[in-house]
C-alpha cells in the first residue's frame, strides 16, 4: 500500500502501479533475486524504483547504455 501511495504521490496520480511491478519491488526489498520479462514501455524501471523511494536511507546505483533510457529515468 506504502508502494501504491508513493508512485501516486510521485506521478500525480498518473501512474498505477502493476501487480508485476509491486511483485518485483517486494522481492528486492526482501533482497531476493528478481528476473522481470516484459516489453518495452511496460514499467520495469518503476520496479528499480520503488523499494529505492521505499528505502530513502540507502545508496542506489543505477546504470543503463541507452541515452534516451537515462534522461526518461531523471524525469
Amino acid at each position: 500500500l506504502r508502494a501504491c501511495l508513493i508512485v501516486l504521490l510521485l506521478t500525480d496520480g498518473c501512474v498505477i502501479p502493476h501487480v508485476f511491478q509491486l511483485e518485483a519491488s517486494l522481492a528486492m526489498l526482501h533482497q531476493c533475486d528478481c528476473v522481470i520479462i516484459a516489453g518495452t514501455g511496460s514499467g520495469k524501471t518503476l520496479c528499480l524504483l520503488i523499494p529505492i523511494f521505499l528505502c530513502p536511507e540507502s545508496i542506489s546505483i543505477m546504470i543503463s547504455r541507452l541515452k534516451h533510457l537515462q534522461t526518461t529515468q531523471v524525469r
